[in-house]
């Protein structure tokens, strides 16, 4: 499955769940990482890097 192939129904339905609020900082989260002000371009973007912007984000939020 491709991310932006159709079909694409399910798109959002994680901003719909029961926990939205944490999905929304998740995606806060990793768009400061890659876009924000702070951004580091010099270090890539592994699965590790990933996890941890997440678990971050998970924390704060609760």
């Amino acid at each position: 499955m491709q991310f932006f192939s159709p079909p694409r129904e399910n798109f959002f339905r994680p901003l719909t769940h029961d926990n939205r609020e944490l999905c929304a900082a998740v995606l806060r989260a990793l768009h400061e990482r890659v876009h924000g002000a702070n951004a580091d371009y010099a270090e890539t973007l592994t699965r590790d890097v990933v996890i941890e912007v997440v678990l971050r984000a998970l924390n704060v939020a609760h």
